[in-house]
């Protein structure tokens, strides 16, 4: 289901587009899910009633999101537990350089302390029973 929705500023100008991405029943309170949208992933999140956009890839090492942990408004990298606030795609925690090390051995202490990047946010916008984002 996506289907844009074009949006124009005063003089006619393209500003931004809102897609549709899917039906609000899709996201049960408290989960996520990832969708695919021009060759990008996009996780949904639906917190406290709210539904959130980023992008479904750690600024740490590129890997879903959607594959780790929600818990209220953050989500844990299932590969080296950094965390993401989903509400904006704020770092709420780096990568964890101990356990990147543990797990990966002689490559973790080269990888562990490549910088935690925020990932992208898009507002999102719900409106008859389908979610959009603005892209």
């Amino acid at each position: 289901m996506h289907r844009a929705v074009g949006a124009a500023d005063e003089d006619g100008a393209h500003m931004a587009e809102l897609v549709a991405i899917c039906g609000t029943h899709e996201i049960p309170e408290g989960t996520m899910r990832r969708f695919t949208l021009g060759g990008e992933d996009i996780l949904i999140a639906r917190v406290d009633g709210m539904y959130y956009a980023i992008d479904d890839r750690c600024g740490h090492m590129n890997v879903s999101l959607c594959d780790g942990v929600l818990e209220g408004a953050t989500v844990t990298c299932p590969l080296h537990a950094a965390q993401f606030d989903v509400r904006d795609g704020r770092v709420a925690r780096p990568s964890e350089p101990k356990q990147f090390v543990a797990r990966h051995g002689q490559v973790g202490k080269q990888l562990a302390f490549i910088q935690t990047r925020p990932v992208r946010s898009y507002p999102v916008v719900v409106e008859g029973g389908t979610v959009y984002i603005r892209r």
